[in-house]
This record gives structure tokens, C-alpha cells and sequence, in this order.
């Protein structure tokens, strides 16, 4: 009867086990991208945001017509801001590489790469939104001071 007992209360737990992971696999845990920060020099640091192939997709212009890739720097502007705790937004660019980061070492060739700045001591949140169309918007804050990884892959969360 043990024996019973003891092999209902592992199928519990392994179907509780099951049903937990499937919740999980679910979820969509929003775009990993990998950010290299440089170091904090007269009160700013600038932020290197990789943009992997595929991420940039092609877009239906205004006007109608036929489906194309805007250039990066405009899809960069759409796409992606980073807003200071006061609610203030660094400027965007594009570039081909970084130089805080070789490319070998982000693992995979970007497609390209944002360059922006944050002030050393604030707050930051920067902002990815997939589908203009979509309200559905991602997110990863964090502080820009000394402590902060300067290379890292993150993955973003929904706002």
C-alpha cells in the first residue's frame, strides 16, 4: 500500500511539475539582444545596442506598396528609444560595428548596431517595440554607473 501511495504522490508531483512547464514555455519572453556599455568618461557612457539579422523586418511604407526595410538609422529611431528615469531620450545613430565590442564576441554577425549615451547616475529604460501596428512593447532598465556588466546578452519583458 506504501508502495502506492508513494508512486500516486510522485505522479502528482511530476504532473505539477509538467503543467508548470508548459506555462512557462508559453510566455514569450520578449527579444534577447546583446548590449555592450563603455566606460563612464565626463558623466556619460555610451550604449552599444546589437541588432541581430532578422530582427528588422520589412515594413508596409505609408503610402502603401510593396513591403521593404527602411534604413536602419529610421527603423532605429521607430523601433527603439532609451528614456531617462526624468523622462528625457538620448539620441540615436546607426554604425556597421562597435568599438566596445568585437563582433566575435556578441556570438552571430549583427545585422548592425545602435549607438547612444546614457548619464552616468541616472536610471535608464530602453524600449523595443517589435510592430509599430501593435501595442505590444518590450523593455530592459537599468543604471547607468560604475557596478553595471559592461558586455551582456539580455533579454527584454513586456511592458
Amino acid at each position: 500500500m506504501r508502495g502506492i501511495v508513494g508512486l500516486f504522490v510522485v505522479f502528482v508531483i511530476g504532473a505539477g511539475v509538467l503543467v508548470y512547464m508548459q506555462g512557462k514555455m508559453g510566455q514569450d519572453p520578449g527579444p534577447t539582444v546583446y548590449l555592450a556599455f563603455g566606460d563612464p568618461s565626463e558623466g556619460e557612457m555610451e550604449v552599444n545596442i546589437c541588432i541581430p539579422p532578422l530582427m528588422q523586418k520589412a515594413e508596409v511604407p505609408p503610402d502603401g506598396g510593396i513591403p521593404k526595410k527602411a534604413p536602419p538609422t529610421d527603423w532605429a529611431k521607430r523601433h527603439w528609444e532609451l528614456k531617462s528615469g526624468s523622462g528625457d531620450r538620448s539620441s540615436m545613430s546607426t554604425m556597421g560595428s562597435s568599438l566596445l565590442v568585437n563582433d566575435t564576441k556578441v556570438g552571430g554577425a549583427p545585422d548592425f548596431w545602435i549607438k547612444t549615451s546614457a548619464k552616468v547616475g541616472e536610471k535608464y529604460t530602453l524600449i523595443y517595440t517589435p510592430d509599430l501596428d501593435q501595442p505590444e512593447r518590450f523593455k530592459f532598465e537599468f543604471d547607468a554607473n560604475d557596478s553595471l556588466k559592461r558586455r551582456q546578452r539580455v533579454t527584454f519583458e513586456k511592458m
